[in-house]
């Protein structure tokens, strides 16, 4: 406890004392070609820009450019872009539980620890690139460079550390209880994380499903090597048997480079089977690929 609320502190503190900063180090790259014919299309410009070169042409050139599309102007980051909306984030730093960020809407919002469950306000201002932070009524700026994660979680980076921000799905920002949600989840007897007792590369991480009354998420991550690993995520429902089945599994390959960055690839998004779950352990049926087969899972 000592440590996350060391590390809720810290987390605080930089925000209030650090100067803007626009770095890329750690950030995750968007997958491969897709992503990348997005970013060579915002840098295109049209024949429209260069309208209007001729004096006595120029102010119907200009409305020509504008009435062909704007194209100029969707080139700039909307002044109403936005990382975060109206919700509540569970923050990590460098995969450290650290604190929760309640937003109120898109400029506003406080900051909650588990441990003391008290925080700070703050306002923000939200761009294409980065996040600037005004924490507690401070004057001075902190500013994150953003990007996602290959499981769609917003990720900043802050003076080489990686803040993940993970959307916890219909929780209220105006009446939300940090303690009460963790007292849920550890009287829960499926909620938890188990990991494979061979070589401890596989872990299955279950958690309630807020959308549904009985519902879970489950998230299984497997190491290749050092620069690759696998992932899993479907969920469903335990039948009094304590068996979960699931047909909405989707399977990504990830890929990691030396600066940290990240590429994924979706292999399939219709993948069946079950999971169990009894005293000696979880195991899982995986009807693809037959993953789980000889793997008993124990919970941490």
């Amino acid at each position: 406890m000592k440590k996350k609320m060391v590390l809720a502190m810290a987390l605080t503190l930089m925000l209030c004392g650090c100067g803007k900063q626009a770095e890329d180090e750690g950030s995750v790259s968007l997958p491969d070609s897709k992503q990348s014919a997005t970013t060579e299309a915002s840098g295109e410009t049209t024949d429209a820009a260069a309208s209007g070169e001729n004096g006595s042409d120029e102010k119907t050139a200009s409305g020509n450019a504008a009435s062909e599309g704007g194209s100029s102007a969707s080139e700039e980051a909307p002044l109403d872009f936005a990382w975060f909306g109206k919700g509540v984030y569970e923050v990590t730093e460098n995969d450290n539980a650290v604190v929760y960020y309640i937003f109120y809407d898109t400029k506003s919002g406080k900051t909650t620890s588990l441990e003391t469950g008290m925080g700070l306000g703050f306002e923000c201002e939200q761009s294409k690139d980065e996040v600037i932070f005004h924490m507690g009524g401070v004057e001075a700026n902190s500013a994150m460079t953003m990007s996602t994660d290959a499981d769609g979680n917003i990720v900043g980076n802050m003076n080489g550390i990686k803040y993940t921000f993970k959307l916890l799905p219909y929780a209220d920002p105006n009446d939300f209880d940090p303690e009460t949600r963790m007292t849920s989840d550890e009287s829960d007897p499926f909620v938890g994380d188990y990991r494979e007792s061979h070589a401890g590369r596989g872990v299955v991480t279950i958690t309630k499903d807020v959308n549904t009354e009985n519902g879970y998420n489950v998230h299984i991550d497997w190491a290749g090597s050092a620069s690759e690993s696998a992932t899993w995520d479907f969920t469903g429902e335990f039948s009094g048997r304590q068996v979960l089945e699931y047909s909405d599994c989707t399977k990504k390959h990830l890929t990691y480079s030396e600066d940290g960055s990240c590429e994924f690839e979706t292999e399939y998004t219709d993948g069946t089977g079950y999971i169990k779950v009894t005293d000696e352990g979880l195991f899982w049926s995986d009807n693809k690929e037959n993953t789980g087969d000889d793997f008993v899972f124990i919970k941490d």
